[in-house]
């Protein structure tokens, strides 16, 4: 699969993401795996294209689900090495 067809394709996983996430209940298997799909898409939008907040909860709304959130944490702090095993996300 080339570059193009890749970012196409995370396009679209985003695109039903955020459809998922306009349901009364979304699904948490769903939105996990179309996050972990669509991750170099976000990052590239967040960190090379600097979005606005504003752009970034549109496009990426479960970004900013509490849930969401301690997955990409824990995901930042898995790639920089740093290891947080004592972190008890539960009792926040």
């Amino acid at each position: 699969m080339t570059d193009q067809e890749t970012m196409v394709q995370s396009q679209a996983e985003r695109e039903l993401l955020v459809e998922e996430m306009k349901k009364r209940n979304p699904s948490g298997v769903v939105i996990s795996s179309k996050m972990d799909q669509t991750f170099p898409l976000r990052r590239r939008e967040i960190v090379e294209a600097g979005l606005p907040v504003k752009t970034l909860k549109e496009w990426w709304p479960a970004l900013f689900t509490e849930r969401q959130v301690f997955a990409e944490f824990k995901e930042f702090a898995k790639k920089n090495g740093q290891k947080f095993q004592s972190l008890d996300v539960q009792s926040w």
